[in-house]
């Protein structure tokens, strides 16, 4: 991003982005399949960025079955179940949860869960219950600046909000009214937004956001990016989406120096395969495969 260094990693340890999900039961096989109806609807948690004061967010969408299938194929470097702690205080294990949204720093969990038990939890933490919204009972310490959601077998929470004005509170209601249809949606505000949701679909995992320019990272004419991923045993099969204000602003060979020239600043291309590159309308894709060993 154009303000901090972007890497898988960062993705992982800074927004906790590589947390799952999804009702289906995972398989060794490829895992790019029919999506079930909350992935499909992963998008409708996803507010319009002014309703949560920003211009553009980075949102992702992970299924968890599909990352514990292979976790056993990760580097060692990388603890898969380091993750927990970002929902501390709840004690909610990971095995748990199906699938997560997590839209700019708003972690959605679909889980399977006890409200009782994540509720003493969170009032053993001096949480103190706010209100009710949309089906869903908030939480929040003003001390720590964070705030809980529970409703359903849902677990909304924030990080601690440090360093923003926006409050925790505020944040998680603009998420529940969007899911409810009380809030704009990013897809419904953003032309970027909903070409770019369309063209990367459902699989493992997928990211995404919208820019305005990006000069020092993306070429001209991009207006929003996307990164997947569709785990298949030991390899890995990577295809990033890029959505251009006009398909006159396409040139896959251009798109082909850029890659081979380092892909912007942060080598997100280093470890991938079998690169092809591709355009349809407004769309550029390039596709590659990588090691499962090599992710995040």
């Amino acid at each position: 991003m154009p303000d901090r260094r972007y890497s898988r990693r960062t993705l992982l340890r800074r927004s906790g982005a590589m947390v799952g999900a999804g009702a289906l039961a995972s398989t060794a096989g490829c895992l790019d399949r029919i999506p079930n109806p909350f992935s499909d609807a992963y998008t409708a948690w996803l507010p319009a960025p002014d309703e949560l004061d920003q211009e553009h967010y980075r949102f992702s969408r992970w299924n968890n079955d599909d990352l514990r299938a292979v976790n056993d194929k990760f580097s060692d470097d990388w603890a898969y179940d380091d993750i927990e702690d970002t929902l501390e205080p709840v004690t909610l294990s990971l095995e748990d949860v199906s699938e997560s949204v997590y839209i700019d720093r708003v972690q959605v969990h679909q889980a399977d869960f006890e409200k009782q038990a994540l509720v003493d939890d969170l009032e053993a933490e001096d949480y103190e219950e706010e209100t009710d919204r949309e089906g869903y009972t908030i939480y929040v310490n003003e001390d720590t600046r964070r705030a809980f959601a529970l409703g359903g077998s849902r677990v909304l929470l924030t990080p601690t909000f440090d360093s923003r004005e926006q409050d925790p509170q505020e944040a998680l209601e603009a998420i529940i009214d969007a899911k409810a249809g009380q809030a704009g949606r990013y897809v419904d505000e953003s032309d970027a937004c909903s070409k770019l949701v369309d063209a990367i679909g459902t699989k493992s995992g997928v990211i995404g956001m919208t820019f305005e320019s990006l000069d020092d990272w993306l070429l001209d004419g991009m207006v929003a990016w996307g990164d997947t991923y569709a785990f298949d045993g030991d390899t890995t099969s990577r295809e990033w989406v890029l959505v251009y204000e006009d398909e006159t602003d396409v040139d896959t060979d251009d798109l082909e120096t850029w890659v081979e020239a380092g892909g912007g600043k942060y080598g997100e291309f280093t470890d991938v395969d079998d690169i092809e590159y591709s355009q349809s309308g407004r769309v550029a894709r390039i596709t590659g495969t990588m090691d499962t060993e090599d992710f995040p």
